[in-house]
């Protein structure tokens, strides 16, 4: 986890094939759960990452910036 004074950063991977991904899409699933490199366990909205979905789902590796009262204020995908 990266950090300053008003804000901080986390990376993780995520691997969903497109056949998991379509229960956030039927309301099914609400949140994500991953693993920071660093192991930190973090959830969060599956329309978060709605942006990064293929035909085949979401891989890759991302990192999500929070501000100082761990508000999100964006997710980029690293790789």
């Amino acid at each position: 986890m990266n950090t300053n004074a008003t804000h901080h950063t986390v990376r993780f991977r995520l691997a969903i094939p497109a056949e998991q991904y379509i229960s956030f899409y039927q309301g099914k699933v609400n949140n994500v759960v991953a693993y920071t490199q660093d192991r930190q366990r973090i959830q969060f909205p599956a329309n978060t990452i709605r942006n990064f979905v293929t035909a085949n789902g979401i891989f890759g590796l991302f990192e999500m910036t929070f501000n100082a009262n761990n508000k999100f204020l964006e997710i980029e995908q690293l790789s």
